[in-house]
């Protein structure tokens, strides 16, 4: 009867250890879901707490997923007719809205090249640049017509 025992409890204690393994390891796809969410542009608060707070155990299960935020709006300024940083390079898929925020220092006006958008924009404010359904596959330029200079590659690509 002894010789069954052993066999018994060997077993009983395979499953503890894996018990034990799985709950151990188990919070480390959260923790690289938050770090793949953070690495996406995402913003990701280090707490729900509306005082910045958290729990002391820091094992707080989130009650509900998240949804994925809007994706960043890209922005160009202008300063002395050229763009600051330089000329950006902007990605859209196609068929998406195109949304592109401007600020600038003086009034102008840009032309958005295979689209023939233009657009006049006004110091002091946030211009926007928007195309609802990015459809023309392809390289595109934003341009100042007042200066000539390129603000933008803008690529369209399909999805």
């Amino acid at each position: 009867m002894e010789n069954r025992k052993i066999p018994a409890l060997i077993a009983i204690a395979a499953v503890v250890i894996a018990i034990v393994v799985f709950f151990a390891f188990g919070d480390d796809d959260t923790a690289e879901q938050d770090t793949e969410i953070t690495q996406q542009g995402q913003t990701a608060a280090p707490s729900d707490d509306p005082d910045g707070g958290g729990s002391a155990g820091g094992n707080e299960e989130p009650s509900e997923p998240k949804e994925p935020a809007e994706p960043e709006v890209p922005q160009i300024e202008i300063r002395g007719g050229e763009p600051v940083g330089g000329a950006q390079e902007i990605e859209v898929t196609e068929g998406d809205e195109l949304r592109v925020e401007i600020e600038t220092d003086a009034a102008d006006e840009l032309h958005f090249h295979g689209f023939d958008v233009d657009l006049e924009i006004e110091p002091g404010k946030t211009n926007e640049l928007v195309v609802e359904n990015a459809d023309i596959g392809g390289i595109h330029e934003l341009e100042s017509h007042t200066t000539g200079a390129l603000l933008a590659e803008i690529s369209v690509v399909p999805g």
